[in-house]
């Protein structure tokens, strides 16, 4: 004991004198100093960490899990439409099936989930930016190359914030209190950034992954459409496709892990829900997309009923994009239909891909009235949709192989001239539909359309007109509220907006309606 007395007091009078020497400013073991965040090495970790966030997914399971993080926004734009119904079974994760149902509430765990990881990503990109834009030992090559890539993310989340909750605040590196208010339009700040990518980027990296010149292009035509903007959209998805560096794969399927046609295979805009029966004769790219009874379904067989839990809630069709093949069993428990898809597991989800940068060149081309420019561009997507189709004894096979015995596929290309603007553009509408069902773009392009509300009130009367016992009613569609504009934008985290205030008054403003 005197001896532990004696080690305290020399311990205090050894604390005291090194206090006047600094000693407290020492950097405490494990931790990294400026000088160590702005090496080269230190700003590609904090980049990578950025590029991390496109998935949604921070390591926090969050409020509900992965679900709202979702960067495929499976909930946001294909349960919320015509698209899907939100499966599983009634009582699991009711906070999903109040957006299906438009029962939005601020307070919905889902939508703080969404809002909160996106801006982490922001957060993350804007503090490379700031470690980049101080740095003086890195390349300065390199350093443009990285202002390119943080701006490219950054106008990505900001994009996608936009898109779902429309006034939101808009950060970059200078801004340094999160307390903003969200009173202007952010999609000129999206369009500079992307801009700045386009102008610091190369056209390749030899590291898969990173974003270049020709993605964001790509990108920033995409947020042309969404404004309206169809002359500067066709500038930026034009020089994506002169660029000669994409094509379509061969096989529709290769780019993953309401599909009635007529005799000429052209698509039958049919309304959602209809019973696909075995036999009809559909576009191949049905079976690529969801799972339906006595059909293959990868290489796990025929599709079975009791691979859903609870059809009569659920349906009777079941996810097939993002889903993993039952021999890539690296994959262990993932590997099963019905299992979790890319919300927590290692599969891909295209943002943009050369299918869709065509369809909405061809859109931004109907619109600008080059209706013969338009149609090509949509047979090159046909096309290629009957290059392959689901077999028998094997994943992929020829449209004519006498194994299918399941449906009549067909698929053709529109060979008269378009000559009438109004059904060009239901044309290009209807396969943007087909070609990217289930790759979370519905919601966004029912809004941009104009449409929503009547298709989605449509929707749910359609279902609500079906006797009860109908296998494709779904009864709790019946509680549905009725769609009208404030339905534009989804709303704003209550909570986030109570930590938004300065002196009371909260700076985040809610979205009207809500």
């Amino acid at each position: 004991m005197k001896a532990f007395k004696i080690l305290l007091v020399f311990a205090s009078v050894a604390l005291l004198a090194a206090c006047s020497e600094e000693f407290l400013e020492v950097a405490p073991k494990g931790s990294l100093d400026a000088a160590a965040l702005e090496s080269p090495a230190g700003i590609e970790a904090s980049l990578i960490s950025a590029y991390s966030m496109i998935d949604g997914w921070n390591g926090t399971w969050g409020n509900l899990g992965p679900w709202g993080k979702d960067a495929g926004h499976w909930i946001w734009s294909n349960v919320a439409a015509d698209d899907a119904h939100k499966g599983s079974d009634a009582g699991d994760i009711v906070d999903i099936t109040q957006i299906e149902l438009y029962q939005w509430l601020p307070s919905n765990g889902l939508i703080e989930d969404l809002f909160t990881e996106r801006y982490e990503g922001i957060a993350r990109a804007n503090a490379t930016a700031a470690l980049n834009n101080a740095s003086e030992t890195i390349d300065p090559a390199r350093q443009a190359e990285i202002t390119g890539e943080v701006a490219f993310l950054r106008a990505h989340f900001h994009f996608d914030l936009w898109k779902n909750f429309r006034n939101v605040p808009y950060y970059t590196e200078e801004d340094f209190d999160f307390r903003k208010a969200n009173n202007e339009d952010i999609i000129p700040r999206i369009v500079a950034d992307f801009q700045t990518a386009i102008n610091n980027l190369p056209t390749s990296f030899s590291e898969v992954g990173r974003a270049n010149r020709t993605a964001a292009q790509a990108y920033l035509g995409k947020v042309f459409m969404h404004n309206g903007q169809f002359a500067e959209a066709r500038e930026q998805l034009s020089a994506v496709v002169n660029s000669g560096q994409y094509a379509l794969n061969p096989c529709f399927y290769d780019n993953f892990n309401a599909f009635r046609t007529d005799e000429a295979g052209l698509p039958i805009p049919v309304t959602q829900g209809e019973d696909l029966a075995v036999g009809m004769t559909v576009d191949p790219r049905l079976d690529w997309t969801v799972g339906r009874d006595d059909v293959p379904y990868y290489d796990y067989g025929l599709h079975n009923p009791t691979w859903i839990r609870d059809r009569s809630f659920a349906g009777v069709y079941s996810t097939k994009k993002a889903q993993y093949q039952a021999a890539q069993t690296e994959f262990n428990s993932a590997n099963s239909p019905g299992a979790w898809g890319p919300q927590v597991s290692a599969i891909n989800y295209n943002i943009i891909r050369y299918a869709d940068v065509l369809l909405m060149l061809a859109e931004a081309e109907v619109e600008l009235g080059n209706l013969e420019a338009a149609r090509a561009l949509v047979n090159q997507v046909r096309s290629r949709a009957g290059g392959c189709v689901q077999g028998a004894s094997s994943i992929t096979t020829s449209i004519d192989d006498p194994e299918i015995t399941w449906a009549t596929y067909s698929v053709g290309t529109y060979d008269d001239a378009w000559t009438n603007a109004g059904a060009a553009r239901e044309a290009v509408r209807l396969e943007r539909r087909l070609e990217l069902a289930m790759e979370g773009h519905r919601m966004y392009d029912l809004r941009r359309y104009g449409t929503l509300q009547s298709t989605m009130n449509d929707y749910f009367a359609r279902n609500n007109a079906r006797a009860d016992g109908d296998p494709l009613k779904r009864n709790y569609l019946s509680d549905a509220q009725n769609v009208d504009g404030r339905y534009m934008a989804y709303p704003k985290p209550s909570q986030q907006i109570l930590l938004s205030s300065i002196e009371g008054t909260p700076m985040l403003q809610q979205n009207e309606g809500f």
